[in-house]
């Protein structure tokens, strides 16, 4: 009702003031000239109701089709997601346990997420959460018959043993070490690595398998010490709706 009677009084108070200033002489609102755009007029002022019915049924036309723009979007990336999962599963070694992520930590801090495969499904605590893609993304941290809490490998008390991988590079392990926004490689022995190298678990300390893509290293440098050195781990930290768990043993 409020918005009849705004939507009447704001075509009155056009119609009022293109007659004052003179831009419509009122003579001409009976014109020949004028009746059609008169009797758009007259058409707001006596079926109100009508053109709000019709105004809202454009609004509701153009949220559906924006909504179907989002929903082709987002199924168009999902495909793609699976297809990335589909050719991973089919060239890894690992046993791994299709999982939907069902939610995320509100603490940027705490590194979490929890996805919806528990231990009816065969996971356990400690084993490894890998992306779509194959990038290392965290262990099971606490499980429950149908759910399971994942803590990134960026939490700040994640430490695993990795290594570099690909032509003429040493292969010592080092240290990987969450840093809460990024994974940093520590105590590295051998300084001869190029600019930038893949990192893969080494699967010696028995808490990932051996093999998981962890990232590109770079940056390396000195420590502070001058005792071993450094470099920075780009890591996954786009995590999609699917995951996998890697299920089989560690070593």
């Amino acid at each position: 009702m409020i918005k009849v009677i705004f939507l009447a009084v704001f075509v009155l108070g056009v119609v009022t003031a293109s007659v004052w200033s003179g831009a419509l002489p009122a003579r001409a609102l009976f014109s020949f000239e004028a009746r059609i755009p008169w009797r758009a007029y007259e058409y707001i002022l006596f079926h109100p109701a009508e053109i709000l019915t019709r105004y809202d049924l454009v609004q509701h036309t153009m949220q559906q089709e924006e909504l179907d723009r989002y929903t082709i979007t987002q199924l168009t990336n999902e495909n793609a997601t699976l297809q990335t999962a589909l050719h991973y599963q089919k060239t890894t070694s690992h046993h791994l346990v299709l999982g939907h992520v069902v939610s995320y930590s509100v603490d940027p801090l705490l590194k979490t997420f929890i996805i919806d495969q528990g231990t009816v499904n065969g996971i356990q605590k400690g084993m490894a959460v890998v992306s779509a893609s194959g990038f290392l993304l965290g262990t099971i941290d606490q499980v429950s018959a149908r759910q399971s809490f994942v803590k990134q490998i960026q939490s700040s008390d994640m430490e695993f043993l990795v290594h570099a991988v690909g032509n003429n590079v040493p292969t010592s392990d080092f240290i990987a070490r969450g840093m809460t926004n990024y994974v940093k490689a520590t105590k590295i022995q051998n300084s001869q690595y190029p600019d930038r190298v893949f990192v893969v678990t080494s699967g010696l300390d028995g808490k990932f398998p051996p093999g998981l893509l962890v990232g590109e290293a770079h940056n390396f440098n000195p420590s502070t010490d001058h005792t071993f050195t450094e470099a920075i781990i780009d890591t996954d930290n786009e995590i999609n709706t699917n995951v996998f768990v890697v299920t089989n043993a560690t070593q």
